[in-house]
C-alpha cells in the first residue's frame, strides 16, 4: 500500500508526523519493504509491481511493445487461488494494454486521458470503450473511480455471501484530489499529470462470520 496522499513532506518541519492509526494497523499485519527502489516514473513502476520483474526485463523501460509472452501479472497468479481482481483508474501498463484480456483482472474501469478530470473522452469499462463524458455535468474522475470500485465490492459481497472468498482490488486513480486547483508541487517542479503515483493493492477475506 502506498500512502501517496499523506504528503508528509508538505508539512512544516517542526510539526510531528500526522497520526495514521488505520495505516499503522494495516502495516502491523503486513510486510514492510525497508530497502526498495522506485523508478520515479509511472509505467515502469506499475509494470514492476504487477509482474515482479525489473522493467528492463519486460520491455517497459524503455517501453518496447508488448510484454514478453512468458510474463504474468499479479491477477494471473491470484485467480487459481480463488481470488477475483478489480481495477479502477489509470492503467498505463503499455505492454499489457487490455486490463482484463491481458492483465487478468475480472473487472476494470480504465481511464486513458488523464488530463480531463471533468469530461474524459477515452475511458474503458471491462475493455470496452465508453462514450465521451459530456461537458458541464457533475462527473469527476476520482468520484467515478471510487464509485466503480465500490460497485465491484458490493457485487462481490453478494456473489460470495455465506462463504469465504478472497478478493483483490487495485485502485490507481492517477488524478489530483478534487480540492486541488493547480499542479502538484514537488522539489523537482510541478507534476501536472500525477503519473508517478503508485498503485494501491489490498486484499481481504469476506464471509458471513468475517465481514471485512
Amino acid at each position: 500500500m502506498s500512502a501517496k496522499r499523506a504528503a508528509f513532506q508538505a508539512s512544516p518541519p517542526k510539526l510531528n508526523k500526522p497520526a495514521t492509526p488505520n495505516l499503522d494497523r494495516l502495516a502491523a499485519n503486513g510486510l514492510r519493504f525497508t530497502q526498495v527502489y522506485n523508478t520515479a516514473r509511472c509505467w515502469p513502476t506499475r509494470a514492476a509491481l504487477l509482474t515482479g520483474y525489473y522493467p528492463q526485463q519486460i520491455h517497459m523501460d524503455p517501453p518496447r511493445g508488448r510484454l514478453p509472452a512468458w510474463t504474468r501479472l499479479l491477477p494471473h497468479h491470484l485467480k487459481p487461488l480463488g481470488y477475483r481482481s478489480y481495477h479502477s483508474g489509470k492503467w498505463h501498463v503499455n505492454g499489457a494494454p487490455r486490463v482484463i484480456a491481458d492483465g487478468g483482472f475480472d473487472r476494470s474501469y480504465r481511464l486513458e486521458d488523464h488530463d480531463r478530470n471533468f469530461y474524459p473522452t477515452n475511458l474503458w469499462i471491462d475493455d470496452v470503450r465508453q462514450p465521451p463524458v459530456a461537458r458541464g455535468g457533475t462527473y469527476y474522475t476520482s468520484t467515478a473511480l471510487a464509485d466503480f470500485m465500490i460497485g465491484c465490492l458490493k457485487d462481490h459481497a453478494q456473489s460470495v455471501a455465506g462463504r469465504p472468498k478472497p478478493r483483490a482490488r487495485l485502485c490507481q486513480d492517477g488524478v489530483p484530489p478534487a480540492s486541488r486547483t493547480g499542479p502538484m508541487k514537488t522539489e523537482g517542479g510541478p507534476i501536472l499529470e500525477c503519473g508517478s503515483l503508485l498503485p494501491l493493492l489490498t486484499r481481504g477475506l469476506r464471509s458471513a462470520t468475517n465481514p471485512r
